[in-house]
């Protein structure tokens, strides 16, 4: 079994090399090149080749999927101290996703009135936490845009209100989970 792993961890580190090389995800994360020629195979606790569309469709915000997913789960003493971009079971939220969610705060988004008398617009992309408690942490929110302070003010006020989601599983183990909205401003 041993030779076997390390066979197929050479076979995956050679396969970065080429032009078509999959997007590699180790306990949750998109891998680096480096990262792969680094892997030690005994540490490995498994791996999956994913190669279906809608599979790959799952792991498309991480990066290029085209030519599949290779997932890599390593033996660690804690992986839920982590923050995740992809788990066995994502975050719901009122029995829905991400974009659920997103239209729940499009509903609760009050224009600011600073805004609308300086004509202010523009799409605001956050990228936010769901923690272990199921609830998103304004406090590391992360603004992926150039919009103005004060559409970014009413983004925090109505996540900051939000309701529980229920939370991420990994391994069996509730995980916080990393998502990205895009809140739409428009005059």
């Amino acid at each position: 079994m041993k030779r076997y792993i390390i066979a197929l961890v050479a076979l995956f580190a050679a396969t970065i090399a080429t032009a078509q090389q999959p997007l590699y995800v180790i306990d949750g994360r998109k891998a680096t090149a480096e990262e792969i020629e680094k892997i030690i195979s005994t540490n490995i606790e498994s791996m999956t080749v994913i190669n279906d569309e809608e599979a790959k469709a799952a792991y498309a915000h991480m990066g290029n999927t085209e030519n599949g997913v290779v997932l890599i789960y390593t033996h660690k003493e804690s992986d839920t101290d982590e923050v995740w971009l992809a788990a066995d079971v994502m975050p719901k939220f009122m029995g829905g996703d991400a974009a659920s969610f997103q239209r729940w705060v499009m509903q609760n988004i009050k224009y600011p009135a600073e805004a609308i008398e300086k004509g202010i617009e523009g799409q605001v992309n956050v990228r936010f936490i769901v923690g272990k408690d199921g609830k998103v942490d304004t406090n590391r929110l992360m603004f992926l845009d150039q919009c103005d302070n004060i559409l970014h003010q009413e983004v925090i006020r109505v996540l900051d209100k939000a309701p529980a989601w229920t939370p991420a599983v990994q391994k069996g183990e509730i995980v916080e989970v990393q998502l990205m909205i895009p809140v739409v401003f428009a005059l």
